[in-house]
C-alpha cells in the first residue's frame, strides 16, 4: 500500500503517465498534481487518499498484464550433472549470480544453490560431481505465465526457470522481480 505522497512523481513517472492523465484518473485537478509533486501544497486527506489509491490500482493493473518474458533473463548459466564443484563456485562468482540449474541433454534436472553448497560444506571436495550435492529442480513455466503467480512461486524457491516449446529460454530471480517496484 502506497502511503507517503511525496511518492507520486516518481511511482507516475515510473508508469509514464502525465499530471493530467493521473488527475483525470483520479478525479483531481492536474494544479493539484503539480503542486503536490513541487512541494508548494498538502491535499487534504481525502484528495492525496484518492491520488494514492488510483495510484495503486494502475500498478496491480500493470502487475496483472505483464507476463515473465518480460522481466527474465535470458543468459541462463547452468552446470551439467558431471561438472565438479569447483565449476559451480567458478560459474556463481564470475557472473554474481546465487544459483545454477543442472540441464542434461536439455532437460531440467536439478539445482545448485549457495544454500546447497553451505549444506554440503563439511563433505564437499572441489573435484566432486555437482549431481552429489544437487538439489531438485528450480520450478519451470511458460514464458506467457502471468508476473503475478512468479511472484508467489519466488517466495519459496530462489530462481524460475522459464520455457518456450519445452525449451528452457529464460531465468527469473528475485531481484528481477524486486527491479520492477
Amino acid at each position: 500500500m502506497l502511503k507517503d505522497i511525496r511518492e507520486i512523481r516518481t511511482i507516475r513517472k515510473k508508469l509514464s503517465l502525465t499530471q493530467s492523465e493521473l488527475a483525470e484518473k483520479a478525479d483531481v485537478s492536474q494544479s493539484l498534481i503539480a503542486k503536490i509533486e513541487n512541494g508548494s501544497t498538502s491535499p487534504s486527506y481525502k484528495k492525496g487518499r484518492q491520488i494514492l489509491d488510483e495510484l495503486e490500482k494502475i500498478i496491480e493493473r500493470n502487475s496483472l498484464n505483464k507476463k515473465v518474458k518480460e522481466v527474465q533473463s535470458e543468459d541462463i548459466y547452468s552446470l551439467k550433472m558431471d561438472d565438479d564443484v569447483e565449476t559451480a563456485l567458478e560459474i556463481m562468482k564470475e557472473n554474481a549470480v546465487s544459483q545454477l540449474p543442472v540441464l542434461e541433454d536439455g532437460l531440467l534436472v536439478g539445482g545448485v544453490t549457495e544454500g546447497s553448497l553451505l549444506r554440503n560444506y563439511d563433505k564437499i571436495d572441489k573435484d566432486i560431481p555437482v549431481k552429489k550435492i544437487m538439489d531438485s529442480p528450480f520450478p519451470l513455466i511458460d514464458e506467457n505465465t502471468n508476473l503475478e503467480l512468479v511472484k508467489k512461486i519466488l517466495i519459496e524457491y530462489p530462481c524460475v526457470l522459464t520455457s518456450r516449446k519445452g525449451n528452457v529460454v529464460g531465468i527469473v530471480t528475485k531481484v528481477d522481480i524486486l527491479g520492477e517496484i
